[in-house]
């Protein structure tokens, strides 16, 4: 939910830029606003990669417990 709103602030505050320079540089902050988004989605696509790329696995702690259980239980 705290998404969905960071996502309506972030087309509302896009808006009131465009709208407050629009008499005088609308294309600049149009270039502006995209340029900005283009570099954001390229941060967040770069740390998508390095977390998919992530040696470690998210249960090796499990696993590796259920390994030990199964030692012990296991003549």
């Amino acid at each position: 939910l705290a998404l969905v709103f960071a996502l309506l602030l972030l087309v509302g505050l896009s808006l009131l830029v465009l709208i407050v320079f629009w008499d005088t540089n609308r294309l600049a902050a149009a270039l502006g606003l995209c340029l900005f988004y283009v570099i954001g989605s390229l941060f967040c696509g770069w740390r998508l990669y390095q977390s998919i790329n992530d040696e470690s696995s998210p249960f090796s702690a499990t696993l590796e417990e259920l390994a030990n259980d199964r030692e012990r239980l296991l003549p």
